[in-house]
């Protein structure tokens, strides 16, 4: 819906680059912070189980994809600098490197290095 011309956002100027706001802004508040971690973080945990199943190194395979994954996830924040603010980009990938720097080794110190063998069966 388009904003009434005496609600039109202004332009603002910073240093000779004029950047226009962009109505489609979302409000990033601390719940869907919080939430998207925690989606994050159990799908992260349930890949993790997986890997724990059926692969022999399930902690270097898991950390090299949740590595992989996280800075992946900085193409989003990164990618908005030009419609919203420097600050606003950045302050958007520091939470993405937050969330990063505490499931990654924190989900990497649950999983063994090793797969553990299958118990002997009796005959």
């Amino acid at each position: 819906m388009p904003c009434p011309s005496s609600e039109r956002p202004r332009p603002s100027r910073i240093g000779s680059i004029v950047q226009i706001p962009n109505p489609m802004l979302q409000s990033i508040t601390p719940a869907l912070v919080a939430g998207t971690s925690l989606v994050i973080a159990l799908a992260g945990w349930g890949l993790l189980a997986l890997l724990e199943r059926f692969t022999a190194r399930p902690r270097t395979i898991w950390t090299a994809i949740a590595v992989l994954v996280g800075l992946l996830s900085l193409a989003g924040p990164l990618s908005t600098i030009a419609s919203t603010t420097v600050a606003n980009g950045l302050s958007l990938a520091l939470m993405h490197l937050a969330v990063a720097a505490v499931l990654i080794p924190g989900l990497a110190a649950t999983a063994p290095s090793l797969a553990r063998p299958a118990p002997a069966r009796e005959q």
